[in-house]
């Protein structure tokens, strides 16, 4: 069903929207505060994007810019980058952005990090019911693990010759 937002969210959401205030950093209610905004059709205020800036990942995360991964990647940014909370991959898969799920992942993101509440990517994708963002995660998850215990094995049967 539809998520349910107390009073003081829906009165957050309509100040910030009037007095257009960047939603970035404004604290404890900040989830609750943007899914209001968002039930009501209101888009928040995006802060702009500085090249190879970590804050400027998670906001592509956060806002599904799938587009400027890659070139804050490149320019610099940790690809794990964490907020006070949530890392860009839990961001991204949070919000169901696949695009960035999958830029991210093919940055290298770990699959493993946890939020401040101990979920992963993986779970929020799950309990939000972005499936794509789901599999995705899981694929990758896996093909990496793949990877690793073939590498291992190579490593291995060099070390018995």
């Amino acid at each position: 069903g539809a998520p349910k937002f107390g009073p003081n969210a829906i009165q957050a959401a309509q100040e910030i929207q009037k007095s257009k205030l960047s939603m970035w950093g404004s604290g404890r209610i900040f989830d609750e505060i943007v899914l209001a905004m968002l039930a009501r059709g209101i888009e928040p205020h995006e802060p702009p994007v500085k090249p190879g800036d970590d804050k400027s990942l998670l906001q592509a995360a956060i806002y599904g810019h799938a587009d400027r991964i890659p070139a804050l990647l490149e320019a610099g940014a940790n690809v794990n980058a964490q907020s006070k909370d949530r890392s860009a991959l839990v961001w991204a898969a949070f919000w169901g952005h696949t695009g960035a799920v999958k830029m991210l992942l093919d940055g290298g993101a770990n699959t493993e990090l946890r939020d401040a509440t101990g979920n992963t990517a993986l779970f929020w994708a799950n309990q939000l019911g972005h499936k794509e963002v789901a599999d995705l995660i899981k694929e990758e998850a896996k093909r990496r693990r793949t990877a690793q215990r073939d590498s291992s094995a190579q490593a291995e049967s060099r070390r018995a010759r």
